[in-house]
């Protein structure tokens, strides 16, 4: 809905025709529904033909799949120059560890979250790659959530987020191919 809200044109697929639905729901009630086409289609198996898009996005979606699948078609359907951009969860912060431990219920029994050499796999076929960490002490902030007023959570939040943006500045970049992956 922001790339929408922002002036792009989106394609956007779920596996479950359920959440599609509620997907296409919410497109008209924030009125983008004109920008925004919601499709069923598995991410293992896109529908979509060559060199389609210039951005494809996701957001804790990778995790779930099987990344040789994800990665032929996501790099297949990326027009020369364009960037792959996934938010993953990822499997050696530690601190996510622990909340996945004390939140099982929230998992699925087949996601894992990623490694560095899962995404130095998923990257093979891009020409760079930028790797970021970011949230990596926010999740400290979480435990404020079980507080009534959920109001208190918001700046301890941005001070552990600020925390590793200050401690995390790396990046990992190859040059190899077409398309980048960030």
């Amino acid at each position: 809905m922001a790339f929408a809200k922002r002036g792009a044109y989106v394609y956007a697929i779920d596996l479950s025709p359920e959440m599609v639905r509620k997907a296409r729901e919410f497109a008209e009630k924030e009125g983008v529904a004109d920008r925004i086409t919601i499709l069923e289609m598995n991410a293992e198996a896109l529908e979509f033909p060559n060199e389609t898009f210039d951005i494809v996005f996701g957001h804790s979606i990778l995790h779930h799949l099987d990344l040789e699948a994800a990665r032929v078609g996501i790099y297949r359907v990326l027009k020369r120059g364009g960037k792959g951009i996934f938010l993953e969860p990822l499997g050696h912060n530690v601190f996510i560890n622990i909340f996945r431990k004390i939140t099982p219920h929230r998992r699925t029994p087949t996601e894992k979250p990623l490694l560095m050499e899962d995404i130095l796999f998923f990257a093979e076929p891009f020409s760079s790659v930028c790797h970021r960490e970011f949230f990596f002490l926010a999740l400290c902030a979480l435990p404020l959530l079980a507080l009534p007023r959920k109001k208190f959570f918001k700046k301890p939040f941005l001070a552990f987020r600020s925390l590793t943006s200050f401690f995390l500045r790396g990046a990992l970049t190859l040059v190899d191919g077409r398309g980048s992956l960030w």
